[in-house]
């Protein structure tokens, strides 16, 4: 099976097919790199406009004619506009952000939602907010956006100073005071075990939920 994986940064794009080859071994993989998405939605956000729209359904379709049998974007800042036009291709497109709001609320219900960009952070809490209220559970979602370290990443490539900045954040929140915490992008999930020992809390990254929940399209996933 083909495999298109379409990416807004660079940050992720090499580990997220190790990960998933390493789950689904014997498929394809072709990794899309658009930076025009992440500077999109950064500065449109809530103003996405129809043309863009468009762009993005003519995105998905050139990956379908170029031999694409599944699409998964590793953005969740696009999944908000990727779940408007997805019905229109007539191949799987498979969300980063899918099927995360249940693990979440299966941890806990006072989440702390971190992200490095505000459209990350509004598409992940929108999300969980909408299947807790769905749900009938009473949640509590605190955002941690640090754009700072986003900055750095998308400007400058430098994941050593995002990493640090956003480490040394994280050590001074009030771990009492969560149950859970989200990562909601590509780009900071490979902190997990770290943010894990930091606070002691159990930590949700997309990629991870994603991952455990494409046996359905690629077959049995392999152990480990």
């Amino acid at each position: 099976m083909n495999i298109f994986l379409l990416h807004t940064v660079r940050p992720g794009l090499d580990s997220f097919e190790k990960q998933l080859l390493k789950r689904y071994p014997g498929h394809k993989v072709y990794n899309i790199l658009n930076d025009y998405w992440n500077r999109k939605v950064l500065t449109e956000k809530e103003s996405f406009s129809k043309q863009c729209l468009l762009y993005l359904l003519e995105t998905c379709t050139s990956m379908q004619k170029a031999g694409a049998d599944i699409i998964i974007c590793t953005c969740n800042s696009l999944s908000p506009h990727l779940r408007r036009i997805r019905e229109y291709v007539t191949i799987p497109v498979v969300l980063i952000d899918e099927n995360m709001p249940a693990a979440v609320l299966e941890k806990g219900q006072r989440i702390l939602a971190v992200s490095t960009a505000e459209t990350s952070r509004d598409a992940g809490i929108s999300l969980v907010q909408g299947q807790a209220d769905a749900s009938g559970i009473s949640c509590s979602l605190t955002p941690f956006c640090r754009d700072d370290a986003g900055k750095v990443m998308r400007e400058g490539g430098d994941m050593a100073e995002h990493d640090r900045i956003m480490l040394e954040a994280i050590r001074g929140i009030d771990r009492d005071a969560y149950d859970v915490i989200l990562l909601s992008q590509l780009s900071t999930a490979h902190l997990k075990e770290l943010i894990m020992r930091i606070t002691g809390l159990p930590v949700i990254t997309t990629p991870d939920i994603c991952l455990d929940n494409l046996e359905s399209l690629l077959g049995h996933a392999v152990a480990g």
